[in-house]
């Protein structure tokens, strides 16, 4: 969508000589760019019209209508434009009346403009009234600061990346802080004076959140603080929030806000004595007129002895592992006891010798009977 830059003209009536000629018209009439201007002068003799010293026809080529009534005698102008500035005269002879109409020019622009990190950035407002002195160049700046003056041939602005031509600004690979309210503007004569007309077009970034984590882990009555960092222009609005609903500050929970020297807007929430009913998922919102953007966090609470159960447990199950190696041991010495004592009530017995020995003795034997 285009905005029009729009400007009061300024209309002022002086009588230059006898009161043959009137007018029942404001001496001093506001007129913006596209109203329509209406003029009359009564008299009894035949009023002939002239702007700039150029007589008005009924066939002129600025679209300006002269109708009569009786005595009165009306200039229309449906739309007024750059061409209808000048010194407008209703003339009966002797007696006339001046009318000195002042125009400011349209200079046309976006209204917006996204910016892209890494991309070539191009500006243009169309000055569109070329009727005026001054030519077509443009002064630009950035929220209130001068970058430069265009001209036919590329002119470099405040920045190696910027250049300037006629009705153009371009920023070569735009960053982060290339975002802003740019206007464009240009002082011009017109009739006597100077007149200044400007446009504002505001290149928008964001909302973006920069937080990568994920969830957050603290004990029991400590104090949790969950941080968002967001780049955006304008700024955006920043709140934290659980199921979209705004957190609100009270005795224990407090939201606060701060810009660092990077531009980066950084909202703290911080959560005093937590409690385990604090644990949740906490949404970061940026919002702004053009866009939005959301980032959640678990905040989890744990109990201030929980690193201590684990080593409770180890230690727990080393005891009872002792107990059992213990216990096994004391059955397994046990039952050797036993088995000793067994051993020690059975009768030795010799063994019988069933080899060559015996069988020799036992011939010797039979010899002797």
């Amino acid at each position: 969508m285009l905005k029009y830059c729009t400007a009061l003209i300024f209309l002022g009536i002086v009588t230059i000589s006898s009161a043959e000629v009137t007018t029942d018209n404001s001496l001093n009439q506001f007129l913006e760019i596209g109203d329509t201007l209406d003029i009359s002068c009564s008299s009894e003799d035949t009023i002939v019209w002239s702007l700039d010293d150029t007589i008005i026809d009924t066939d002129n080529t600025l679209n300006i209508t002269i109708t009569v009534d009786g005595e009165v005698s009306t200039v229309t102008v449906d739309s007024v434009t750059g061409d209808h500035a000048g010194i407008w005269e209703c003339d009966v002879g002797d007696s006339n009346l001046k009318i000195v109409v002042y125009v400011e020019a349209i200079i046309t622009a976006p209204d917006s403009v996204e910016l892209e990190i890494g991309s070539n950035l191009t500006l243009t407002c169309v000055f569109e009234d070329d009727t005026l002195d001054g030519g077509t160049y443009l002064t630009w700046s950035k929220n209130g600061v001068l970058i430069g003056t265009s001209s036919d041939t590329a002119e470099e602005g405040s920045d190696e990346r910027i250049s300037l031509i006629v009705d153009t600004l371009n920023i070569d690979v735009a960053v982060y802080g290339d975002a802003g309210t740019y206007t464009c503007s240009k002082t011009y004569a017109c009739l006597d004076t100077t007149c200044d007309s400007d446009q504002d077009i505001v290149v928008y970034f964001g909302p973006e959140i920069l937080n990568t984590g994920k969830s957050l882990t603290v004990p029991r009555d400590d104090t949790a603080t969950l941080t968002c960092k967001v780049e955006s222009y304008p700024k955006a609005t920043v709140y934290w929030a659980i199921n979209g609903t705004e957190i609100a500050n009270t005795s224990r929970i407090t939201a606060t806000s701060e810009i660092d020297d990077d531009d980066v807007q950084i909202v703290t929430l911080e959560i005093k004595d937590l409690e385990d009913e604090d644990r949740n998922n906490y949404e970061c919102i940026a919002t702004t007129e053009f866009n939005e953007d959301f980032w959640t966090m678990l905040l989890r609470v744990k109990d201030p002895l929980a690193a201590l159960w684990p080593f409770l447990g180890i230690v727990i199950e080393v005891i009872v592992l002792l107990i059992i190696i213990f216990i096994h041991e004391r059955r397994r010495k046990g039952k050797e006891a036993e088995a000793e004592d067994e051993d020690d009530d059975v009768p030795v017995s010799k063994p019988v010798n069933s080899g060559p020995g015996e069988m020799r003795m036992r011939s010797v034997k039979g010899e002797d009977k």
